[in-house]
């Protein structure tokens, strides 16, 4: 009977919202009557299929998808590819998510391939992409940690392992989660030589490994934890631990675990002096280390009996073991343990009297410890470096803030100045404003006092007007006088000329002294000289007294 494969089902789903779906849909519905060999098969195929039908936008997932594909299958090189591929198409597409993940996967191909320098950048990059998302970088900043504790930069791995484990908390990683990295801080402590930390980090993951019920886990928790209590000299405490771990890792049956507990019991009970416990022990850890095929543990187990046999003074034995350590091509068969293997046997060959065999071993004992204390003279040298770098970034840093306290200090105070400028501005525009206000209001004040004052001066000048005009009304009718020179001069004692005599007659007409000039023909002084002559002669001061005074002397005629 025909079936549909996974992929066949997802390609479905993706391309039933293309151009091509309804196609799609006819083309599944008669599948039964299709050979399954005309489509593609498996897991790669399809996906290399989907990569042909997708557009540019959507191929970053599925390029991701396939190099994850490739990486799980040990394809590296083809994963490589893809990677690149995923990651330039997530970038172009503004797909920062999968851009992020597919530069994680990156790292941590080109880590196992030893490149761990790279893999630090790539992660670091990773985390820059995934900014905002803490899910995201709280992952990959495990995974930089990580290799930062690999290339053997453990402070720095231990920071970038605290702000991980602060970021799974406070988004609520799983507890699994969580106590591998409290697992990893403590490995890093312990590295470090802070055996106090790194049994804080140990119970704190232990703690959670317990409520997950997870015993292999649990079981290389306290294995780690018994090598501390040991090295702290509580040798029957870490016999204890090391029982509980191997009761744990009875349900996992995990093999590299049973080893481990094996050799650390039988280094216990070698320390105490119980060498039937600690043959023991060797003999159960060479049983799991030859089940597992691992050099590095075979050769280990050899050293660990060269050198009991030799401290028993039994040194054919001890030279036969050491031997075997030296033959043994593990892959982390340090110089330093190599140094400690042939010193060994040169004491060994040298004890049971083969002086040629002591020369030429401890020979190449001496090149190993040259090569060592090059190593360890490098290491120092890098440890400088790394504090020197550190405390470098540290005054860099310090610089900055300075510059920055600095810079935010200036800003402030350009800031206080200018509103300070601002609000004196505001201030002398709002007083400014105030004075012309009050001066306007005082400018309207006189202006309306005055205008008070005009319209009662109006008044007054209407009343007086009245008045005159009212006087003027009532006066008697102006009078035309017939002056004879005769009637006149019979009264004064210094009679009126002629000249005189006209001019007395003009005014009383009501003439003005210019009129009376014109008149007569003759200049106005003359007019005044004449005037002053006839107010000496009829004795009055004024032309009004000297129209009443002759009319009083009833000398003028009426008309």
């Amino acid at each position: 009977m025909l079936y549909l494969h996974y992929w066949q089902f997802n390609t479905f789903l993706h391309l039933l919202v293309t151009d091509h779906a309804m196609r799609l849909f006819i083309l599944l519905f008669f599948l039964n009557l299709i050979p399954l060999t005309l489509l593609p098969q498996g897991i790669e195929d399809s996906l290399l299929y989907q990569l042909t039908l997708e557009k540019e936008g959507a191929r970053a997932k599925t390029e991701y998808r396939l190099a994850k594909y490739y990486y799980n299958a040990y394809e590296d090189s083809l994963c490589e590819i893809h990677l690149k591929n995923s990651i330039n198409l997530a970038e172009k597409s503004n797909d920062p998510k999968t851009q992020a993940i597919a530069t994680n996967l990156l790292g941590n191909l080109v880590s196992d391939r030893g490149r761990h320098e790279q893999a630090i950048t790539l992660y670091e990059k990773a985390i820059e992409i995934a900014e905002g998302n803490d899910t995201l970088r709280a992952s990959f900043m495990n995974n930089h940690g990580l290799e930062l504790k690999a290339v053997g930069k453990y402070k720095e791995a231990v920071e970038v392992l605290y702000a991980a484990l602060e970021l799974k908390e406070k988004i609520g990683y799983s507890d699994r989660s969580i106590s591998s990295t409290l697992l990893n801080i403590g490995l890093i402590w312990d590295l470090l030589r802070e055996p106090e930390k790194a049994l804080n980090y140990y119970e704190r993951s232990l703690m959670l490994k317990k409520s997950l019920q997870d015993s292999l886990g649990i079981s290389r928790l306290l294995s780690n934890i018994s090598v501390i209590v040991k090295n702290q000299g509580e040798l029957d405490r870490a016999i204890s631990i090391i029982q509980e771990s191997m009761y744990y890792n009875q349900t996992a049956a995990n093999f590299n675990q049973s080893y481990i507990n094996h050799l650390n019991l039988g280094n216990i009970y070698k320390k105490k002096g119980k060498s039937d416990l600690f043959l023991t022990h060797m003999d159960s850890a060479y049983f799991f280390a030859s089940g597992l095929k691992n050099p590095d543990y075979l050769s280990d187990i050899h050293q660990n009996l060269g050198t009991y046999y030799y401290e028993q003074k039994n040194f054919d034995k001890a030279i036969e073991h050491l031997n075997k350590a030296i033959q043994i091509p593990g892959k982390n068969i340090t110089h330093v343990l190599l140094y400690e293997n042939y010193n060994s046997l040169a004491d060994a060959y040298l004890a049971s009297g083969d002086i040629e065999q002591a020369y030429q071993h401890l020979e190449i004992s001496n090149r190993y410890r040259d090569s060592v204390y090059v190593i360890e003279h490098q290491k120092a040298i890098q440890e400088v470096r790394e504090k020197y770098e550190s405390e470098k970034k540290e005054k860099e840093l310090a610089l900055k803030n300075l510059e920055l306290v600095k810079s935010r200090s200036e800003a402030r105070r350009k800031t206080i100045v200018i509103l300070f400028l601002v609000g004196g501005i505001l201030v002398a525009s709002f007083l400014a404003f105030m004075a012309f206000r009050h001066y306007r209001k005082k400018q309207r004040r006189k202006l309306a006092i005055s205008e008070q004052r005009l319209q009662k001066y109006r008044e007054e000048m209407e009343l007086l007007r009245l008045s005159i005009q009212s006087h003027i009304d009532k006066s008697p009718k102006k009078i035309n006088v017939e002056i004879t020179k005769n009637e006149i001069n019979q009264y004064l004692i210094d009679p009126l000329s002629e000249r005189e005599m006209e001019i007395l007659s003009e005014i009383a007409s009501g003439k003005t002294n210019k009129e009376v000039a014109e008149t007569i023909f003759i200049s106005e002084n003359t007019v005044k000289y004449h005037l002053k002559n006839i107010y000496l002669k009829l004795d009055v001061k004024n032309r009004a007294e000297a129209i009443t005074k002759a009319s009083v002397l009833n000398i003028w005629g009426r008309v």
